[in-house]
């Protein structure tokens, strides 16, 4: 009996972190079938939130989240904040705040992945999604990819205007124009 790739992937542990908007678990399997690539480029608008779902296979206790900086990283008292939501299951769009990183001083470094401790959270098998919010859009860029309005549509990636920090309950609206998807994702490790 031979198994194909994806049943393999999901039988085997995921030790490190699960990147929700690169992994087979999230949206950015669709994007790179797609031929939708990464790159840097700044954020859309200010305080404006991206939700984007994922599917965790077996249940895992997350510790921390990460996001990576474009060609130009922080500077002053601008924030980013990170956050893990339920999936609704009532049929609205309204989702249910885990836990998340706070509003955070951006990191003044280019082009690196960075790490937020958060209160480690248990999260079992099932259906969430991941947040991240700039509190400006200036000067500020992230590694991100930009679906068009269709596409993220149909992959369930979702937005809220005025959402910094990031609220709970969040209201969100599925995209309708072409959305900015950041790369970030969950570490289930405390280091490194």
């Amino acid at each position: 009996m031979s198994l194909a790739v994806t049943d393999l992937d999901d039988q085997l542990p995921n030790p490190l972190h699960l990147i929700p908007a690169y992994a087979s678990e999230g949206s950015g399997y669709e994007q790179a079938m797609h031929g939708v690539a990464p790159s840097s480029g700044t954020w859309p608008t200010s305080a404006r939130a991206v939700f984007i779902p994922f599917y965790l296979p077996d249940d895992e206790t997350a510790k921390r989240l990460f996001y990576i900086t474009g060609t130009s990283a922080g500077n002053g008292a601008k924030t980013v904040d990170l956050g893990i939501y339920l999936a609704p299951t009532d049929g609205t769009l309204v989702l249910k705040l885990l836990v998340s990183t706070g509003s955070t001083i951006i990191s003044a470094t280019a082009s690196a992945t960075h790490f937020i401790d958060i209160t480690d959270t248990f999260l079992a098998r099932g259906e969430y999604y991941l947040a991240m919010v700039y509190s400006s859009s200036v000067t500020i860029t992230c590694l991100r990819h930009q679906p068009t309005g269709s596409l993220g549509r149909m992959e369930g990636i979702a937005t809220m205007n005025t959402a910094s920090p990031l609220p709970d309950p969040a209201t969100v609206v599925l995209a309708a124009t072409t959305v900015t998807v950041p790369v970030c994702g969950i570490s289930f490790r405390a280091s490194p």
